[in-house]
């Protein structure tokens, strides 16, 4: 007799584990040069700025396929740097939605750091983080930061945030263990301007809150994950073992 295992992700790729959970969007940013960034889940083509604060063909996180990532740094004289720009979409309006991203970074200043955001004026929605701590910002939930310290290590981490309206609408996964903190979730929001990759537009601006980090796999999904889902994906970049699913035997 042996055991029938069936469902082991540590047999797939990356990006498989990624797209299996219906994604709208997904940046593994392991472009080798140019400035075209592919979303690898749907149309939404993206254009590195600025390209002398954008590194192509870093090293990417344990178990990303072996591929590379991008590292976005900040101009030595102004608030700006690096960043891909994303084109408008009504994909990014929705109610309920999940963001997440692999980040690597060795700056330990504190300061704010936004790995992707999207902001025409007063409205806004954003998440990276707020002196190495996770932050999540929208105009409708406010500005909120979930406990913890010293992510810029140096070393890969999973930062991943999903929201829904109501109280406690607003969670914060961080190498796939959920904080106890969450925020309340608002309505729905239409910014109606580009999205950005590793920075802030420059025309709202502010210091230093470039990346300054390594990213890779930025993803944006339409809907939620459950929690298993949320800790395989931070597993699977971050080259964790894995208990094989069995379902069966022979």
């Amino acid at each position: 007799m042996s055991l029938v295992v069936v469902d082991s992700y540590a047999l797939t790729s990356l990006e498989d584990t990624f797209l299996a959970d219906g994604l709208t969007a997904l940046y593994k940013l392991d472009e080798p040069s140019g400035t075209t960034v592919t979303d690898h889940a749907g149309t939404h083509t993206g254009t590195h700025e600025d390209t002398g604060y954008v590194a192509q063909g870093v090293a990417g996180p344990l178990g990303a396929d072996g591929g590379t990532a991008t590292t976005y740094t900040q101009h030595s004289s102004s608030p700006y740097g690096g960043m891909t720009t994303i084109p408008d979409s009504d994909d990014w309006a929705k109610l309920e939605y999940t963001v997440e991203a692999f980040f690597k970074s060795s700056d330990a200043t504190n300061s704010r750091r936004r790995f992707m955001q999207q902001q025409n004026g007063g409205n806004y929605w954003f998440f990276g983080l707020e002196n190495q701590i996770p932050e999540w910002g929208h105009t409708n939930d406010g500005i909120g930061t979930f406990g913890g310290s010293g992510l810029c290590n140096g070393i890969w981490h999973h930062l991943l945030f999903q929201r829904k309206s109501g109280a406690n609408g607003v969670d914060c996964w961080v190498d796939g263990v959920e904080k106890t903190t969450h925020m309340n979730g608002g309505a729905a929001l239409n910014v109606a301007d580009e999205a950005k990759v590793g920075n802030i537009a420059d025309m709202y601006g502010t210091a230093l809150e470039c990346a300054r980090a390594t990213l890779a796999c930025v993803a944006f999904r339409n809907g939620l994950l459950s929690d298993a889902r949320v800790v395989i994906h931070a597993r699977k970049g971050l080259n964790s073992p894995f208990v094989p699913v069995v379902t069966g035997k022979d």
